[in-house]
């Protein structure tokens, strides 16, 4: 019985500990970990270090025959980076690669690299956790320039 009661404690533990993660603390890990997000939204030094101070402010080019595109700012910055999304947008964004109707560039999609597809298997709960976390960020000033797209768009 003394067994039963131990491991049953572990496993007490163990959850309890899983649910004390906070939403931002498990929106950092899905940004930096799986989603790889800094790879494209964190501009790179002229040796291919990320900016640390600039993270997911934007800056990776993207040049293929379809399109050049730069990876958008999604830090809360309202003027050129995500701070006038509703956290509504930024899901949709995430798992549809649509542009909110207000942001800059209404209408147009996000570009083909965006791993929206990807994205739709994220849980509700991951979603928000990722939404906390992009809100946790500093916000950073940071133009990028706009897509242009050099074949028709399916979602025109």
């Amino acid at each position: 019985m003394r067994m039963k009661l131990t491991a049953g404690a572990i496993a007490l533990a163990c959850a309890t500990q899983a649910i004390a993660e906070t939403a931002v603390e498990r929106g950092e890990y899905l940004v930096r970990g799986p989603m790889g997000c800094g790879n494209c939204h964190t501009p790179k030094d002229a040796a291919g270090r990320p900016i640390r101070d600039r993270g997911l402010s934007g800056g990776l080019a993207f040049d293929t025959p379809g399109f050049a595109a730069t990876a958008s700012n999604i830090t809360p910055d309202r003027e050129t980076g995500i701070g006038a999304w509703s956290d509504a947008d930024i899901r949709r964004a995430l798992v549809e690669g649509v542009r909110p109707d207000h942001a800059r560039l209404p209408g147009v999609p996000l570009a083909a690299v965006m791993p929206a597809a990807f994205y739709r298997a994220l849980l509700p709960a991951d979603l928000d956790a990722v939404v906390a976390y992009l809100r946790s960020v500093p916000a950073v000033r940071n133009p990028v320039p706009d897509p242009v797209y050099r074949q028709p768009s399916a979602h025109a």
